[in-house]
């Protein structure tokens, strides 16, 4: 996204001031869409809003409104690959085993940096692993992110 501007209009926050958005001065644009889409997530999460709205809906959205189709698509798998993880969590090399035959060492590298003191990976945090893993194999899918979703 190179225009916080454009961002903040497709979202809705039109003729807002950048101060709007920011609490210190921002060097960047990046910093200034970051500070647009950190606005966003306050209101989604505003609870005391009437009018609730989904973070990833508006989001989506308003990049569909700015032609941003291929960073949708990458959003969407990417929602899709982290939900996914975190389902499989505690089976994720049983999947990692049929899907793409890695070995218990391969396996035992993906949990490496998520562990313990101990050397362990705790039961909530075993998506970690997933997730890098459905990472590495959806980018061995390769562009066609239909394969990847189903």
């Amino acid at each position: 996204i190179s225009s916080w501007r454009a961002f903040a209009d497709a979202l809705g926050y039109g003729n807002l001031p950048l101060a709007f958005f920011c609490r210190a001065e921002l060097d960047s644009e990046p910093e200034c869409v970051a500070s647009v889409l950190e606005k966003l997530k306050e209101d989604c999460n505003n609870s005391e809003s009437k009018d609730k709205k989904s973070f990833q809906k508006e989001l989506m959205s308003a990049l569909l409104k700015m032609d941003c189709q291929g960073l949708v698509v990458k959003l969407i798998q990417d929602f899709v690959l982290l939900t996914t993880a975190v389902e499989v969590s505690q089976r994720w090399r049983e999947l990692a085993e049929k899907l793409a035959k890695v070995s218990k060492q391969q396996m035992d590298a993906y949990e490496a940096p998520h562990q313990d003191k101990n050397g362990a990976v705790d039961s909530e945090a075993m998506w970690k692993p997933a997730y890098d893993f459905m990472l590495t194999w959806s980018n061995q899918m390769g562009d066609s992110y239909r394969d990847v979703t189903q």
